[in-house]
Parts: C-alpha cells; structure tokens; sequence
C-alpha cells in the first residue's frame, strides 16, 4: 500500500487512514455536510473528513478556509485486521 492523493479519496462513507497536516495519520471517513442545530441557531455544515473513534472526534474541512490549516493531503485503504491464525 501506498500514499494517494486526497483527490483520489473514496467519499462513499468508507473508513480510510488520512495524512493531515496537523493531526497527521488518523483513521477518517468522509460526510458530504448536512443541517446541524448549533446552541446559537442553525448553519450548514460543508464537506468534512470525519476523524477519530468513540474517544475522540475531529472535522477536517475538504477545502480549509484559510481559518484551519489542518489540511487533509493523502490518503490509503485500511490495513487488512489480523487473521484468526496469528
């Protein structure tokens, strides 16, 4: 396996490692944004990479706005999970 461009990123929802600039490698998922109900009202929420597990969670914007460099750059398929032999 190797490093791919983030163009080339599936954004179907499936589970990939992405390479960010800030957080560097972490296991992501892609959301195409939708409605959120925020305390102080409503706002769209644009394209993210969806990074982190059930501890933790953070949202990487697919075009940063010059606010957040967390940039996500490259991206590969998860690794095959150990075999019940090993």
């Amino acid at each position: 396996m190797s490093w791919k461009p983030i163009k080339t990123a599936p954004r179907d929802g499936s589970d990939i490692l992405l390479f960010t600039k800030v957080h560097g490698i972490t296991q992501a998922h892609f959301v195409k944004g939708e409605w959120s109900h925020t305390i102080d009202g409503s706002e769209y929420d644009g394209p993210v990479w969806v990074c982190g597990d059930d501890a933790w969670q953070i949202e990487i914007e697919e075009e940063p706005d010059g606010f957040c460099d967390a940039e996500a750059t490259h991206w590969m398929p998860l690794p095959k999970g150990p075999s019940n032999e090993d």
